[in-house]
């Protein structure tokens, strides 16, 4: 039986950050997002970050266009495949 669950990771951009959202080790992101980036703020990336070719962890870029930091959340959906 595959479970499924979701981790989240947050950073703060003063003018640019990632964050990065792993599963636990031994099972796989099947998609992931962003939460929270201002109206004002760009999300340069949004993607799975793979290792060895196996989906990982959710990766979340911005960069940020004010003076006030802009603080988000990365979220990856993760699917526990270990039986």
């Amino acid at each position: 039986m595959i479970t499924f669950y979701r981790v989240e990771a947050s950073a703060t951009a003063e003018t640019s950050a990632t964050a990065r959202a792993f599963c636990d080790a031994d099972d796989i992101v099947t998609g992931g997002g962003f939460l929270g980036v201002k109206t004002t703020s760009h999300v340069d990336s949004s993607n799975p970050l793979t290792e060895y070719g196996i989906p990982v962890a959710w990766s979340v870029t911005v960069r940020n266009a004010e003076v006030t930091p802009d603080s988000f959340r990365a979220y990856a959906m993760c699917a526990d495949i270990t039986p």
